[in-house]
């Protein structure tokens, strides 16, 4: 196989929209751009004959994309986190049309009220919408429009839009609180344009980023069919605003289509008029690899920018390394003053890239490292270097994959690859990074968060590196002070750095969808109003995919426990309670039924004390405890375990499961389904409408009732 057909397997790889193998073409400029916009392919041909630029989404001037980032920033906002099969897509959006002087979106017709409440905006002060927008009719559309913004609403009817406007604002309110979207002509108003300038200075650098990824929407999609839930944010770190993934119970500051892994093509260039970034690649290697030796020592990569690049990826410097690195150095330099690679500063820099190539405690996976734009210019060459490189770097796994006849089985040119790409990553990384390497002496540094103190620390030991970054707060629940969010292998300090500072951007995020092993309760709950009576369906649209219990899921778990003949009480005694006869023990115990079911299928459950911890099940009370921890239980769950609950008698879980299932066999299951957001597969109903009278019986007919499917 050749250098060329190595580097294209890398690159259509699986976390691309097509899976890799040998014998397929790589797709084509048409179906790439329908990935990320949501095009047809016909549809996405006949724009790219209309593109005059070598770019298949076209960067737009600085007036466009700043208004498309504020609209795109109010949609954050609004929808929050979500389910784009419920939504009609990502955010309420089938599709968009780039084009260098517009937008044009498709937006689903049953979110035109949900993105009439978005975009409206209100001028007290923090207040949600855009200022200064302004819409009008242009035919069968809908044009919104900011100083030098057009954002096209395709196939929107002016009569739907004027009902779903029409419902911003109710009669009696206070005309200075009223939410507006005025028609065009309509004047700016002082406050408006106040608000607006408050707007941009707040997104500020993040201006390109939100305007390119709304305009690769569609690559959204494949984030959402991993994840089940979508949610992106706008946070703040150490003085710098980024966009978080926040999709998947994990935090991503990677962007949208390095994450994916996207092919060079998908990426968003630099503005019109952007000037280039004036940064020295072997300034930047230099400084980075001095963290961690000895400020007092001159060392070989005090100076010679090929030796730094060697000791920061963690290979010897030898010949082959140091032409390796000097190769790598030379592509930076080329990349990144170059304006279609303008997003490489995005996310923190492209330390978030190397991340991926190290095995441990990392939130991205499934996805993988992408191909560092420059990596083309090793992907010709033709002579033995590569190969003796490779064999250099993998010497210890050369007996490893040797045939019976002493040949070898891989051909070392492709680890030769591997390493002068991780030179190339690890160049970028370091002229990329957002902040200087950690201190040299302490190597550890504490920072402000919102979940708590944040604390980076590097780490050798017998000369291998690692870092730490952690979350101290004394605000968590029981015994959850200190939560561990990174904690990965690196191959030197100055790696380590990089990858701590990068890192440590998204723990305040994550520590959002971060639960206690004991309970498994967030570690900082969603705020619920205590008047609040969130719905079995407005639950599970917002319940982690993990943390939403199926009737199914509590069959499984009851099955777990069919051997065990404990009693239990009704909630009115407490779900769980502390221990009487031992005041000293901080811990709760289980009480109830629901108790055991939490305890067995992972469900966050309720601590003594909590008003939710003594109501039933079914009732608001405790789903402001679900809804406070991102939880759900289905229809039939719910009315199972609130009638297995409903007397305070001391009764064993058999006679509970009794209950229970009467209570399924006598209520209309039709209507118990009709509380999910979605359809409901009829194999759903059969399986809650027959499961036995008799706990014992259940595992039996469970995998009975499988095998037929």
């Amino acid at each position: 196989m050749s250098h060329r057909e190595i580097a294209e397997l890398a690159r259509r790889d699986i976390n691309t929209l097509y899976e890799p193998h040998p014998d397929r073409p790589a797709p084509g400029p048409s179906a790439l751009r329908s990935w990320a916009t949501g095009e047809s392919e016909h549809d996405a041909h006949l724009e790219l004959e209309t593109v005059t630029g070598p770019e298949l989404i076209p960067v737009p001037a600085r007036a466009q994309m700043e208004g498309e980032a504020q609209v795109f920033a109010a949609l954050l906002d609004a929808y929050g986190r979500h389910s784009p099969a419920v939504t009609g897509g990502p955010f309420g959006i089938a599709g968009v049309i780039p084009r260098p002087g517009e937008l044009v979106i498709r937006v689903d017709a049953e979110q035109l009220h949900h993105w009439a409440q978005a975009l409206a905006h209100a001028p007290a002060p923090g207040g949600r919408g855009v200022p200064h927008l302004r819409w009008a009719t242009s035919g069968e559309d809908i044009l919104l429009t900011l100083p030098g913004m057009r954002i096209v609403l395709a196939h929107t009817s002016p009569d739907a839009w004027r009902t779903a406007l029409s419902t911003l604002t109710a009669p009696g309110e206070d005309h200075h609180a009223q939410a507006r979207l005025p028609e065009a002509g309509t004047p700016a108003l002082p406050d408006e344009r106040e608000h607006r300038d408050h707007t941009l200075a707040h997104l500020d650098a993040l201006v390109p980023q939100l305007s390119a990824t709304l305009r690769r929407v569609g690559l959204l999609r494949t984030v959402a069919a991993r994840c089940g839930t979508l949610e992106l944010l706008v946070t703040e770190h150490d003085g710098h605003r980024h966009l978080v993934d926040a999709s998947g119970n994990s935090a991503s500051v990677i962007p949208l289509w390095h994450s994916l892994s996207a092919p060079l093509e998908l990426w968003p260039g630099a503005a019109e008029g952007s000037p280039a970034r004036g940064v020295d690649p072997r300034a930047a290697v230099i400084r980075a690899a001095r963290t961690g030796g000895d400020p007092f020592t001159k060392q070989p990569w005090d100076t010679d920018a090929a030796q730094a690049l060697c000791r920061l990826a963690g290979l010897q410097p030898h010949p082959l390394t140091l032409q390796a690195a000097e190769a790598a150095l030379t592509a930076a330099e080329k990349v990144l003053p170059d304006p279609r690679f303008a997003s490489l500063f995005d996310g923190a820099g492209w330390s978030g890239n190397c991340r991926r190539h190290e095995e441990g405690g990392t939130a991205h996976e499934p996805y993988r490292p992408a191909l560092p734009p420059g990596a083309e210019d090793f992907l010709d060459r033709q002579d033995d270097d590569l190969r003796s490189l490779g064999e250099l770097v993998r010497s210890d796994d050369l007996d490893c994959v040797r045939g019976p006849d002493g040949e070898l089985e891989i051909d070392p040119a492709v680890w030769g690859l591997e390493a002068q790409v991780e030179l190339l990553d690890w160049a970028l990384a370091a002229s990329t990074a957002i902040g200087p390497p950690l201190d040299e002496t302490t190597r550890q540094s504490s920072l402000r968060a919102p979940a708590g103190v944040l604390d980076l620390e590097l780490h050798d030991s017998d000369g291998a590196h690692s870092y730490t970054v952690q979350v101290i707060s004394g605000d968590f629940a029981e015994e959850e002070y200190t939560v561990v969010w990174a904690n990965q292998p690196a191959p030197s300090a100055g790696a380590a750095s990089l990858m701590a500072q990068h890192a440590a951007i998204e723990a305040g995020p994550a520590m959002r969808h971060r639960r206690d092993s004991r309970k498994h309760r967030l570690l900082l709950p969603q705020e619920i109003a205590d008047t609040a009576e969130p719905t079995i369906a407005e639950l599970l649209l917002a319940s982690d995919p993990h943390r939403c219990l199926t009737f199914a899921g509590m069959v499984e778990g009851l099955i777990r426990v069919s051997g065990r003949l404990f009693t239990s009480s009704g909630p009115s005694a407490g779900h769980w309670k502390h221990s009487d006869t031992h005041p000293e023990d901080t811990q709760d115990y289980l009480n109830s039924m629901s108790a055991y079911v939490n305890e067995w299928c992972g469900m966050p459950s309720t601590h003594d004390g909590e008003a939710a911890n003594t109501a039933s099940v079914d009732s608001a009370t405790y789903r402001r405890h679900l809804a406070a921890q991102r939880a759900a239980f289905d229809p039939f769950v719910t009315c199972y375990l609130a009638a297995a609950e409903e007397t305070d008698e001391e009764l064993d879980l058999n006679e509970r499961h009794r209950a229970g299932v009467t209570a399924l066999r006598q209520a209309d299951l039709a209507l118990l389904a009709e509380h999910y957001p979605w359809p409901v597969p009829p194999r759903l109903l059969e399986l809650a409408a027959s499961i036995p009278l008799d706990l014992y019986e259940v595992r039996d007919w469970y995998e009975a009732f499988c095998e037929t499917e």
